[in-house]
């Protein structure tokens, strides 16, 4: 609609003052088009801003994102080595009530994958 209203009145604004509207009628519509083209041009800016705030808070939910993701794989791998610590701790419950003898346990490597979770806990 505003194009064609732009098309009829010869393009709407003009800086040569020779091609003043020939009526108060078609001022009164250029000055109405004026308007409405203001206003359009306030409601993009208004649009731009608020699409540049969705923008920035959507990158830092993926952020967030990102962070909870590493955070749980860690909680997980700390969850299936207390679940391995765990099934080896009741191997030797049960080998004890039964009477038999509980291997040595191999103390360089018990100390070599405490490093290594330490190592893991210190990254995340």
């Amino acid at each position: 609609m505003l194009a064609e209203e732009l098309l009829r009145t010869g393009g709407g604004t003009t800086t040569d003052t020779s091609q003043k509207p020939s009526s108060g009628r078609e001022r009164v519509q250029i000055e109405s088009l004026r308007q409405e083209l203001e206003g359009a041009k306030r409601q993009i800016g208004a649009l731009k801003s608020e699409k540049s705030q969705i923008e920035a808070e959507a990158n830092n939910q993926r952020n967030l994102s990102v962070k909870l993701e590493s955070d749980l794989k860690s909680l997980s791998e700390a969850y299936n080595s207390i679940e391995q610590a765990n099934y080896r701790l009741d191997a030797e419950v049960k080998a004890l009530r039964q009477g038999g003898s509980v291997p040595y346990p191999d103390v360089e490597a018990i100390k070599a994958q405490a490093k290594e979770e330490a190592e893991k806990d210190s990254e995340a």
